[in-house]
């Protein structure tokens, strides 16, 4: 069962996808690929931006692949 704050916190998230649908086509591999490609820019990465959204999906796939073990 959960609890006020699950359901709340469930249903805030359903609002939000059903206003977005675009984020409903976001994959695990999408997600990890934003969160790495912050990573590089907060890191000053110096590349194109070409450059560093494929560094960040080479590392989402990765992400991927340490999942899996």
């Amino acid at each position: 069962m959960l609890t006020k704050i699950e359901q709340d916190t469930m249903e805030a998230v359903q609002q939000l996808a059903a206003k977005a649908p675009a984020l409903q086509e976001l994959t695990l591999r999408d997600l990890f690929a934003m969160a790495a490609l912050q990573g590089l820019l907060a890191g000053k990465h110096s590349d194109t931006a070409e450059k560093a959204a494929c560094a960040a999906y080479v590392t989402a796939d990765e992400m991927l692949k340490e999942r899996q073990q």
